[in-house]
């Protein structure tokens, strides 16, 4: 309880002071990205930008320990972690809606073009996010036992990564410091949390719950899940409304930023209307609605049916043969294919686009990699023991003139 009430009243104190130190540590960016700007060279626009967009890096390496290794269900809450912030970090973008620096200060430059509200960073809480998690709950177990250097040496690049990435949003002039330290600020509160008080929990409720199909996890578990999420996204959509009633009442100032972004965006080659779902108010509402995949994975592991049990994992995918570890790569990359498809669904109006893309891609998403993953191995017969959802079947699995494979049990 100490770390909670030590954590909660820095978060507070911070809260406070950057009330008040706002507008100087606005000035002062200004002064800062101007003078970056100055040094404006192929080479850097390159090198920031890499480290501003490829923070997605890392979820996909842990896509991968999800395939090949036993830490399944550590990459689903990896996953679910990722979401939250992501949907969170939208929602107090709509509770500040603090405009990007590029819109307010002439003299600096966009050179990246992103058209929501700046306050704080979701690069920033994403990045950090997405770093700090990732050796702490992704990385196995037996990795960091054996490989303890190499961790320390992942740790180090990580840091690195995440001050270089908010670096690269003050060059480009999409960042303020302050909407930076802020996304660190309440991205940290929110791991130290986490980490403190409910992975633990959340990670043994899970294991015991899967050990076996007869108990699983209850419907009461899912209920409160989705109840949760609902009372969620309804703050987030009266957060929407208030800044499209109220706060931006008069559309002027919004107008004006809308011609800002026409100018200095080299890829912005039409002016925008208010009511685009890739500006201000509207973004940050459908981004929100990312938090929606956490519910349809518990949904997915509720109905798949099946048991987690990561000791089995390691002996048992060591007797497939290459051409089942191959089919079994081939099912996950056919399975998730149609959301690139789903990706490509387009539209101005930002309800449309959390009718037609964002809920169906996060519901394909959790379902596909719960339900459907496990349903499409049994079908096969390429589940193994291990597997994440696993569903019994015969000791013996037979995949057209696949050598047989006994399954440990």
């Amino acid at each position: 309880m100490k770390i909670f009430i030590v954590t909660t009243l820095i978060l507070i104190c911070y809260l406070l002071l950057d009330q008040v130190y706002d507008q100087y540590l606005w000035d002062l960016n200004t002064i800062i990205t101007k003078y970056l700007q100055t040094y404006q060279d192929p080479f850097y626009e390159i090198m920031f930008n890499c480290f501003s967009d490829w923070i997605n890096l890392l979820p996909q390496i842990a896509f991968l320990i999800f395939i090949f290794t036993e830490n399944k269900l550590a990459y689903i809450i990896y996953v679910c972690l990722i979401q939250s912030i992501t949907s969170i970090n939208s929602v107090l973008k709509n509770l500040y809606h603090q405009p990007r620096p590029y819109w307010i200060e002439s003299e600096i430059q966009a050179l990246s073009c992103n058209k929501d509200f700046g306050k704080p960073s979701g690069h920033t809480m994403a990045s950090l996010t997405t770093f700090a998690l990732f050796p702490l709950i992704v990385l196995p177990q037996n990795f960091k036992k054996k490989h303890r250097p190499i961790q320390i040496i992942v740790i180090g690049i990580m840091s690195i990564w995440t001050v270089m990435a908010a670096l690269s949003r003050i060059y480009l002039g999409m960042h303020s410091i302050g909407q930076i330290l802020l996304g660190w600020v309440y991205t940290g509160y929110f791991i130290i949390i986490y980490i403190s008080y409910l992975h633990k929990p959340i990670l043994n409720y899970l294991k015991k719950r899967l050990s076996s199909v007869e108990k699983g996890i209850s419907w009461k578990f899912v209920a409160i899940t989705g109840l949760t999420t609902f009372i969620y996204l309804i703050i987030s959509i009266l957060l929407y409304y208030w800044n499209k009633n109220y706060v931006y009442y008069d559309q002027t100032e919004l107008n004006l930023w809308l011609s800002i972004i026409q100018q200095k965006c080299s890829n912005q080659t039409h002016l925008l209307e208010l009511s685009d779902s890739k500006v201000f108010y509207n973004f940050c509402l459908y981004k929100s609605f990312e938090i929606t995949l956490i519910f349809f994975i518990i949904l997915g592991i509720k109905i798949s049916n099946g048991k987690y049990d990561e000791e089995y994992f390691i002996h048992n995918y060591s007797l497939l043969n290459q051409k089942q570890k191959l089919m079994r790569i081939l099912i996950v990359l056919i399975l998730l294919f149609p959301l690139k498809i789903l990706e490509m669904n387009e539209n101005d109006n930002v309800w449309l686009i959390i009718i037609i893309q964002t809920i169906p891609w996060n519901a394909f998403c959790g379902l596909s990699l719960t339900f459907g993953y496990s349903k499409l191995l049994k079908y096969y017969k390429l589940n193994i023991e291990g597997d994440f959802l696993y569903i019994k079947q015969d000791p013996q699995t037979i995949y057209g003139k696949y050598k047989e494979i006994k399954i440990c049990v």
